[in-house]
């Protein structure tokens, strides 16, 4: 709508986390550094924490479009339920066929693969995105996979980002073996106020913005905003896209304090603000320790499948090879929206289980319904006994009268 007002490309303050937007404020520069040097040395593990927004998806999908040509990279950035379900989303991002394995057949597996890439020269990275959600018992598998190692290197580097949550998780006594696993941290800070200028120019030169000398915005304009977001890369995004589609409204060519100020009266920065911030509720409940269940695969980039055969103990077969695997030319022609619904019905029909288990009410009607038929039985028994007994004691009294 305000493209063409402005002289844009595209928009520039879009909440996806698009690497080509990223700007690199010291804090990020930072954090890059520590993925470098943990690839570079094979540290084995680092997590990356910070609020919600400050650019850590965006950060990390930056370093994957730069990963070296002999690095694979498996990454999650989803809730999982069990061990078996990170698997098995590691198998689907590192391009290894799996069917109907044990968790235990898994993990070997995946230790024959490791070993297999190290010894051709090639590194492997996991990374777990908002890892905040994990449950104490996954992060203690986690630490599994990190003692898959020889002798001085680790066969797999694993990174982990998440909200500062996260490193409260990880600070608790019965995680201090994972704690003692990790040779990296880092926090993400906000922008400060002359990152945040830049971090306004930078995206609206990615985005086309030309005027050379003449920033779009204001320095009024952009104290206020600084005001609002505290530096936070996706708070600022909201209130400048906002800004500009008002200025476009009101045919202003440059965004002063009072476009900023006329967005914020109007809780329009509020109302996206709900939008975007995690519910406490929702994100105190996915600390707790979830259900063992299997989790569904999300492709997030789809890699060529490794036949089962390159992955088997010199001299003989390590799974059977007359396994039921769907082709995969059929897996690639299968309906991808089909495929979806039926991982949202499933989801779904989780959540109602789960839903109904923890609601006593509920417990107490099952209950109810279970036992109702039986009960009813035994009372129309119970009457006749009654009946009986009492028209035998009504003979009896009957007898002694007279």
């Amino acid at each position: 709508m305000y493209l063409d007002f402005y002289g844009l490309r595209e928009k520039p303050f879009t909440l996806s986390p698009n690497p080509k937007f990223l700007y690199e404020s010291a804090s990020h520069q930072e954090a890059m550094s520590q993925f470098i040097y943990s690839l570079s040395e094979k540290a084995g593990f680092i997590v990356i924490t910070g609020e919600v927004g400050t650019g850590k998806t965006t950060l990390i999908n930056k370093f994957i479009d730069n990963i070296p040509q002999n690095c694979e990279i498996a990454s999650i950035n989803h809730k999982i339920f069990s061990t078996k379900g990170l698997v098995q989303n590691i198998f689907t991002q590192f391009g290894i066929e799996y069917s109907r394995e044990t968790t235990s057949e898994l993990l070997i597996k995946l230790h024959i693969f490791l070993q297999k890439q190290h010894k051709e020269g090639k590194q492997s990275v996991l990374i777990l995105d908002e890892a905040q959600s994990l449950s104490r018992n996954l992060l203690e598998d986690i630490r599994i996979l990190s003692n898959i190692e020889a002798v001085n290197e680790k066969y797999l580097n694993i990174f982990m980002l998440g909200q500062p949550e996260l490193q409260s998780k990880l600070n608790q006594y019965d995680l201090r073996q994972l704690k003692d696993r990790i040779t990296q941290e880092y926090n993400l800070k906000p922008l400060n106020i002359e990152e945040t200028t830049a971090y306004l120019n930078h995206r609206l030169h990615i985005a086309g913005y030309n005027n050379t000398g003449t920033s779009l915005f204001s320095e009024n304009a952009i104290e206020e905003i600084y005001d609002e977001t505290k530096g936070i890369p996706r708070k600022i995004n909201i209130i400048a896209e906002k800004s500009l589609l008002m200025g476009y409204v009101t045919n202003t060519r440059s965004i002063d304090s009072g476009i900023v100020l006329r967005v914020k009266s109007e809780d329009v920065f509020d109302e996206m603000e709900e939008a975007v911030t995690p519910n406490q509720e929702k994100v105190q409940a996915a600390h707790q320790p979830s259900i063992e269940v299997e989790d569904p695969v999300i492709i997030t980039k789809r890699r060529p499948v490794r036949p089962l055969e390159n992955l088997t103990v010199p001299g003989e077969s390590f799974f059977p090879q007359n396994h039921n695997q769907v082709p995969e030319e059929k897996v690639k022609n299968r309906d991808l929206h089909s495929l979806l619904k039926r991982i949202l019905s499933r989801l779904e029909d989780m959540d109602h289980k789960k839903e109904s288990f923890d609601d006593p009410e509920h417990t107490k009607e099952m209950t109810m319904r279970r036992f109702a038929p039986r009960q009813i039985f035994f009372g129309i028994i119970l009457i006749f006994i009654i009946v009986f007994f009492s028209q035998m004691l009504t003979t009896f009294v009957l007898n002694l009268t007279q």
